[in-house]
C-alpha cells in the first residue's frame, strides 16, 4: 500500500479551489421567498407555505398548541401511538448520543491555539 502526501499550495492559490455550494437559481429563489416575507410578513409566509405544499390552506394555523397535538394523537390508533412512542425514544437516545459525541476543546498550534466551542443558541441557520 502506498501513500500520497498532501500537495502543498500556497495562500493565494487557495480562492482557486473555493466554490459556491448553492446553486445560483436556488439562491436566487430563497432570496425572493426572504424578500417577499420582509415585505408582507405573515400573509407572504402562508401563501408561499401552501405554494410549496406545507400547508393546506392559507388560513391553516401556523403553529399547534400542546392541547392541540395531545387531542391529535389521543385520536391515533393504540399502535399508531406506540409507533410514535419508539420513534421518540430512539431520536431522543440518538440526540443524546450526538451531543456527547461534540465536545468544545481547544490544542495549541503553532502560533496561537486551535479549537471549537460548543454552545447552546436560540436559533442557527445559513
Amino acid at each position: 500500500m502506498t501513500s500520497t502526501g498532501l500537495r502543498t499550495i500556497r495562500p493565494e492559490d487557495v480562492r482557486a479551489f473555493a466554490y459556491d455550494p448553492v446553486e445560483p437559481l436556488a439562491l436566487e429563489q430563497a432570496r425572493s421567498i426572504v424578500n417577499d416575507v420582509k415585505a408582507r410578513g405573515e400573509t407572504a409566509v402562508r401563501e408561499h407555505a401552501v405554494r410549496l405544499g406545507d400547508l393546506p390552506s392559507t388560513s391553516a394555523p401556523l403553529v399547534y398548541s400542546r392541547d392541540d397535538m395531545k387531542t391529535a394523537f389521543d385520536s391515533l390508533s393504540i399502535g399508531e401511538q406506540k409507533l410514535l412512542e419508539r420513534t421518540k425514544k430512539r431520536i431522543e437516545a440518538f440526540a443524546i448520543a450526538q451531543r456527547a459525541s461534540i465536545q468544545s476543546f481547544s490544542r495549541a498550534i503553532p502560533g496561537g491555539q486551535a479549537g471549537q466551542d460548543v454552545s447552546p443558541m436560540q436559533v442557527a441557520g445559513c
